[in-house]
């Protein structure tokens, strides 16, 4: 073989195996590209993903608020019953107090009945 016929033979082959990293280049630039926009896609989802979680606090913040608000009205109805309950007792004690009131009246009214008809009969006897 000669000098020349070698030469021609090596520059093929290191323009083959040039040929070939360049395709190995091209591959890798088209993978870096992929990774890129799934990396992007990732972000993108993380934002959404962030901003529905900020929503849900938001949301689960405002719950707790009117929560909040419910237990204290709860809390003055109760206090309201309470007082109502307390009420009614001491208005069922004071109706208790006059109708024994009254009972003693009627029967000291009958007393006094059986005393004017004793008093009637002594004053036609004498």
């Amino acid at each position: 073989m000669t000098c020349s016929l070698k030469s021609n033979i090596g520059i093929t082959q290191a323009s083959q195996r040039l040929d070939d990293f360049i395709h190995v280049l091209n591959s890798m630039i088209g993978n870096i590209e992929k990774l890129s926009v799934s990396i992007d896609e990732i972000v993108k989802l993380a934002d959404e993903d962030l901003a529905l979680n900020r929503q849900a606090r938001s949301s689960l913040e405002e719950l707790l608020n009117e929560s909040g608000n419910i237990v204290g009205a709860t809390n003055e109805q109760k206090q309201a019953l309470d007082e109502i309950a307390k009420s009614i007792n001491v208005f069922n004690d004071t109706i208790q107090d006059i109708a024994a009131s009254a009972q003693k009246l009627s029967d000291f009214s009958i007393e006094l009945a059986d005393m004017v008809q004793k008093l009637k009969r002594l004053s036609h006897i004498e």
